[in-house]
């Protein structure tokens, strides 16, 4: 369990200027970011702990589908790269690797981009500023 979490359970625990408070008293002098962010999501859109949580809980989700479809695609190309000739292997990484990686986040080593990626989905869910493309 985070820090976070257990203040949540606390009665009386409150995120003020940028502090985490129990009954007014302040508990750790730095929020994270995270933690900022999920109490302006939570009062913009009027969400209650549980709804967040869930909320969060997708998120981690995405991050990890994410995460296991880019694994996926590294093998994806060793297989193609392993097997096929060079022909195949130069097709492959122009043109369907580069689509599902570019599609997935804006961390890869191809020129060109995707407008919005699956990155900026989950950071958008997330609270967090997109990022630049």
């Amino acid at each position: 369990m985070t820090w976070q979490e257990t203040l949540k359970s606390i009665p009386g625990w409150e995120l003020k200027d940028g502090y985490a408070m129990v009954d007014g008293v302040p508990v750790k002098q730095e929020v994270d970011k995270e933690a900022e962010m999920e109490t302006e999501i939570r009062e913009q859109e009027g969400m209650d702990d549980e709804e967040m949580d869930e909320k969060m809980e997708a998120v981690e989700r995405l991050e990890e589908i994410k995460g296991e479809m880019l694994e996926l695609l590294g093998e994806a190309r060793e297989l193609v790269r392993r097997y096929g000739d060079e022909v195949v292997y130069a097709r492959a990484k122009g043109y369907w690797l580069a689509h599902v990686e570019t599609a997935l986040t804006r961390d890869h080593m191809y020129l060109g981009s995707s407008m919005y990626t699956m990155e900026d989905s989950i950071n958008e869910l997330a609270g967090r500023e997109p990022e630049e493309g």
